[in-house]
């Protein structure tokens, strides 16, 4: 029984990738041009917020997957303690794990913006395991968001040599 499910489980997963590719096909080839995002990945991306159609900003995105910093006040004290965490965990993981994660093809290896946050972090003297961790933390997944709601709000494929330019995000 446990071999029929584990089989029926990849017959869904497919199913729901040739449903997504079919669905949004520009803007699902778009994100697979991004170095560190994979089938699975662009998938939950596309599904989880519709293909970013209800979303203005790259900001607002981070926000509702749970990425966005977040400032905690009291009286005269101000810290800053991370994410916020509300919003998809199962998608936040993902992108948790194509920015940093042990596989070879990882962004902090392939994505030219995340390798650069790492070796900043590397030739401040901190150790490899803190740089991968902060890299993780507060931008390699936000990086990859925000690269990734670009590519799709604009429709053009990931180019590492990118230099950003001041612009209007067309109206849909």
């Amino acid at each position: 029984m446990i071999d029929s499910f584990e089989r029926a489980i990849i017959d869904l997963q497919q199913e729901v990738c040739q449903l997504c590719e079919a669905e949004y096909h520009e803007q699902y080839q778009g994100l697979l041009s991004i170095k560190g995002i994979s089938h699975k990945v662009a998938t939950a991306l596309l599904e989880a917020t519709n293909g970013f159609q209800a979303f203005q900003s790259a900001k607002a995105v981070a926000k509702f997957i749970g990425l966005a910093p977040t400032t905690f006040q009291s009286g005269k004290m101000s810290t800053h303690r991370g994410i916020c965490r509300t919003g998809d965990s199962h998608l936040r993981g993902l992108l948790y794990v194509a920015s940093c994660g042990a596989a070879r093809r990882s962004a902090i290896r392939c994505n030219r913006a995340c390798r650069e946050f790492y070796q900043r972090l590397k030739a401040a003297g901190k150790p490899s395991k803190l740089a991968l961790i902060a890299v993780a933390n507060n931008g390699a997944a936000r990086r990859l968001l925000r690269q990734a709601f670009a590519l799709v709000r604009f429709g053009e494929n990931f180019n590492d040599n990118y230099q950003p330019k001041f612009r209007a995000a067309p109206c849909i």
